[in-house]
């Protein structure tokens, strides 16, 4: 038997679908198993099982088995399991944070021209920030890969062009950050960096590969731009 549970009207500020469910009698634990689905702040779980339990600052979510999160039309992710801080507010739910392990997914942005992108990404551990409207304000990444190409069925590192990296930070429509970052082109290694960023939203140079010349002063030269990062707001 598949229950609903439309749980605006029963004091639990969402709607949540699944097999088997298990409410405790003061409303602050939740259990559920098979064919998982809860619906909140425009966002979509679903799950072999979820958890909840609320605590003083709100709902502490454990997910695992088949996750497939959607958000909004800007977000999604796949992976093995989720844990995720949600909180209460004029009776509706925001996720706060959001970490995931052995996952992949997408988020679009829209670039400096004002084009839409999207960006492909997958990794071994990672966690979500989400700002107070509930949109995406930080993702970030371990042993990650990512991509705005997917180009082709092949998997993440061998599209035409792919960054793997140690660690990856990626503020949607803003800024992208990468440490550790080796560069492939169609699955082959080209270059290695120890920190790469790219603003989303500007012009800051930051190219890959060295620019080379000829002045009429100093004759052949080499120049290479080297980026730096403390910060969201300060970094070059």
């Amino acid at each position: 038997i598949i229950l609903s549970l439309a749980a605006e009207g029963e004091g639990l500020p969402f709607h949540l679908e699944c097999e088997e469910l298990f409410i405790s009698s003061n409303r602050s634990e939740i259990h559920a198993e098979g064919g998982v689905v809860a619906s909140f702040e425009g966002s979509r779980l679903k799950a072999d099982r979820l958890d909840l339990v609320k605590g003083d600052e709100g709902w502490r979510l454990e997910a695992r088995g088949s996750i497939d999160l959607q958000s909004a039309d800007r977000f999604s992710l796949v992976g093995e399991a989720v844990t995720a801080d949600l909180v209460e507010r004029d009776g509706e739910v925001r996720t706060r944070r959001m970490e995931a392990s052995l996952f992949h997914g997408q988020s679009r942005f829209t670039n400096s021209i004002e084009e839409e992108e999207t960006i492909y990404f997958r990794g071994e551990r990672g966690a979500v920030t989400f700002d107070e409207e509930g949109g995406v304000r930080l993702l970030e990444a371990e042993r990650a890969e990512l991509t705005t190409c997917a180009c082709s069925p092949l998997p993440l590192h061998r599209q035409p062009y792919t960054i793997s990296a140690d660690r990856i930070l990626l503020y949607p429509e803003k800024l992208l950050v990468a440490f550790g970052l080796t560069a492939y082109v169609a699955g082959v290694p080209a270059f290695w960096l120890p920190l790469y960023v790219r603003p989303l939203e500007e012009t800051l140079a930051s190219p890959l590969f060295p620019a080379i010349g000829k002045s009429y002063i100093h004759g052949w030269f080499v120049k290479w731009s080297i980026p730096f990062f403390m910060s969201e707001n300060l970094y070059g």
